[in-house]
This record gives C-alpha cells, sequence and structure tokens, in this order.
C-alpha cells in the first residue's frame, strides 16, 4: 500500500472501493507527512 501511498501528489487521496482481500498495513508517517489520506467504502 506504501507503494501507491507514494505516487499521490500532496493532499492527495486513495480511495479503495470493496473489501480487501487480506488486511491492509501501511505507515501512518506516509500519510501524515505529504497530507494525504487513504479512504474505503
Amino acid at each position: 500500500m506504501d507503494a501507491y501511498l507514494s505516487l499521490l501528489a500532496v493532499d492527495g487521496a486513495l480511495v479503495n472501493v470493496g473489501a480487501p482481500g487480506e488486511p491492509l498495513s501501511l505507515h501512518v508517517m506516509a500519510l501524515i507527512g505529504g497530507r494525504r489520506s487513504y479512504a474505503g467504502s
């Protein structure tokens, strides 16, 4: 997941639609430091 977050611009958002097949892990500082967000439905 961190690889996708690194592709986002500042203030970018990554939206996951549907349930993931396995638990996701990501580094919180990748979100906070780049002012990025992760959302799901």
